[in-house]
């Protein structure tokens, strides 16, 4: 006999199963599996324990999880009187300006390096600014045989962005920074159309101080664009719902046509969304005069990417071409089995971390520095999961801002699960599923607040600012202080070759040689080094070994950009060197030098190796 106390409901019995599996993943995880399925006499009575610890650990997680969504539900149900206008006027821009604060403070410093991907992008705009048409695409990175597109509309943004900003860090972490910026009243509007003006607060502050947006803002990378784009499209699709005007069905159908020409899995997204609206026609919630506004709309906007298309078809497809789910997959930690049963071991190890990323999952893969840690902080994530739970509850399942939304979130983890694993972050390819989920956060947050305050008599207001300091405690320090300076982030943001780059802008004039043998990133040298002007063509690099650099017989001095083996060559040669700097004291292996020829007429010859 179940005590009345502990009797859970079907939603909450689905979501303690869930918070069980995924605790005990991770439980796995860190005691591994090789260790908990080995047996023998002298480790028995512990192994015995260990699994025992597990399942507690697991079921007590998944009760208090099932628990917590029952005793909220009056809660979430409850209409409170929605704050005023001018408290929801001040609010909104004071966490507007903290959340510009947030994105732009310290371009330097966070990240301490340029991003590849958005100058592998611009790169026909960074050789030869305003040479591209609007319309039409260019190929992403076109010295990596992939076959990913970057819409040209796309590009002309970022090179507005250069103009505005300066080609410079700043400028180049506004490429993010704007549309993460934007995304905050974005997610409240979204927020205020769903559930009420104070989940949209919630949901706001969540998106401007939280860590993952802090960090796809700071990325200088097209996936806040989609989040940003995806949360305009949808808050629009509900105030059409809501009040069958015209103007907003035109503002959802942009928004969707200009979200194709972001990342890649803008496709579900934008899938998603259509369903919805022909869903809802087919039902007669929505006129069909609306539908036809925004499909028509839609299609404008998508118009000057599709020209690609049109011209060359074999190119539909892009990116998703080259990391669909039975693409060959390099990284290791991948399971492989091959013959049939890959791809559904495969769909197996996706569903595992794309499920599990809000809560206890961390991202298994480098980039984007986020290997380690899940997406949000516990109390952001528990909030997140409870919200979504409610959402399926069957009496709520059929509001229309619980259908778009589990639509789209449903499209996020899609365009995941359907990848190859691991080769980009999990939050990279499911990033449409966070705009969701903070709005789900927000409105359970409010839900808490609001249950706390009668049974602890405690006024709203001083809960509400201890949940507020508990976000920028978890989320928003760590982002500040801990991100920045991680071994992994030093890694990935290219920080030799940025410093580099600042260390031969501050040098002055002179050619410079590039020695290949650094293993850097010379596209983001030649950025950072090159002309801050946007309409200036940002120039290559000559490219050199030393036994190169002799044999072309150079008559003025150069600063080479080598590594410490290959400056000591060259001075065997009879160049005159300088000590040579090391532009990140991490890598001192890479320097930056001056190096100047032998006189006229003298005969160099490197020694033999």
């Amino acid at each position: 006999m179940i005590p009345t106390a502990l009797r859970i409901s079907r939603t909450g019995q689905l979501l303690a199963g869930f918070v069980f599996l995924q605790t005990a993943w991770l439980i796995e995880q860190r005691e591994s599996w090789v260790v908990l399925s080995s047996w023998s006499m002298a480790d028995g009575l512990y192994l015995a324990l260990v699994w025992m610890r597990l399942l507690a650990l697991s079921a007590v997680s998944g009760l208090a999880a099932g628990l917590m969504l029952d005793s909220l539900e009056v809660s979430f149900g409850a209409r409170q009187p929605g704050p005023s206008g001018v408290l929801v006027a001040v609010f909104a821009g004071i966490l507007f300006c903290a959340s510009i604060l947030a994105r732009f403070i310290a371009p330097t410093l966070i990240p301490p390096g340029v991003w590849i991907d958005t100058l592998h992008e611009t790169e026909v705009a960074l050789r030869a600014p305003g040479s591209l048409p609007f319309w039409g695409a260019s190929p992403f990175s076109p010295e990596s045989g992939m076959k990913e597109l970057a819409s040209n509309l796309y590009i002309w943004y970022c090179e507005i962005i250069f103009r505005v900003f300066g080609r410079n860090e700043l400028g180049f972490v506004a490429v993010s920074a704007v549309p993460g910026c934007l995304a905050v009243p974005a997610v409240g509007w979204l927020g205020g159309e769903a559930f009420g003006a104070r989940t949209g607060m919630w949901a706001a502050l969540l998106m401007a101080m939280s860590f993952w947006p802090l960090a796809v803002s700071r990325w200088s990378f097209i996936v806040i664009a989609l989040v940003f784009l995806s949360l305009v499209a949808v808050a629009a699709t509900l105030a059409t719902c809501r009040s069958g005007r015209p103007t907003f069905a035109l503002v959802s159908g942009a928004a969707t046509g200009l979200l194709l020409h972001t990342h890649s899995s803008s496709w579900a997204v934008a899938g998603a969304i259509g369903a919805f609206w022909v869903l809802e026609a087919r039902a007669g919630r929505l006129s069909r005069r609306l539908c036809f506004t925004a499909a028509v709309t839609a299609g404008l906007g998508f118009l000057p990417f599709a020209v690609h298309f049109a011209v060359r078809p074999g190119d539909i497809g892009g990116h998703l071409r080259d990391v669909h789910l039975g693409a060959p997959e390099k990284q290791l930690g991948v399971p492989r089995t091959g013959g049939p049963l890959e791809l559904p071991v495969r769909l197996a190890y996706n569903a595992v971390h794309y499920s599990g990323m809000l809560l206890w999952v961390p991202d298994p893969c480098g980039r984007q520095a986020l290997q380690g840690r899940p997406a949000m902080s516990l109390p952001v994530a528990v909030a997140a999961l409870l919200g979504f739970a409610h959402a399926l509850r069957g009496s709520e399942r059929h509001r229309p801002a619980n259908r778009l939304l589990l639509l789209v979130s449903a499209a996020g983890l899609a365009a995941g699960l359907f990848s190859k694993p691991a080769s980009a972050p999990v939050t990279t390819r499911a990033c449409a599923l966070f705009g969701p989920a903070y709005v789900y956060a927000g409105m359970a947050i409010g839900a808490a607040i609001l249950a706390s305050s009668t049974r602890l008599r405690v006024r709203p207001v001083a809960l509400a600012a201890l949940a507020g300091s508990v976000v920028v405690l978890m989320e928003t320090i760590p982002f500040l202080t801990v991100w920045p300076e991680a071994s992994l982030t030093r890694r990935e943001f290219a920080v030799t070759a940025t410093e580099a780059g600042r260390l031969r802008r501050a040098l002055g004039e002179g050619e410079t040689v590039w020695d290949d043998s650094s293993e850097l990133f010379r596209l983001v040298f030649e950025a950072v080094s090159g002309p801050r002007d946007a309409r200036s063509p940002v120039p290559y690099v000559r490219r050199a070994t030393p036994d190169q650099l002799v044999a072309a017989g150079s008559a003025v001095p150069v600063w080479y950009v080598t590594t410490a083996a290959g400056l000591d060559r060259l001075r065997s040669s009879g160049w005159r060197c300088a000590r040579g700097i090391a532009p990140n004291p991490d890598d001192p292996g890479v320097v930056v030098a001056r190096a100047v020829p032998p006189p006229p007429g003298t005969i160099t010859r490197l020694p033999d190796r």
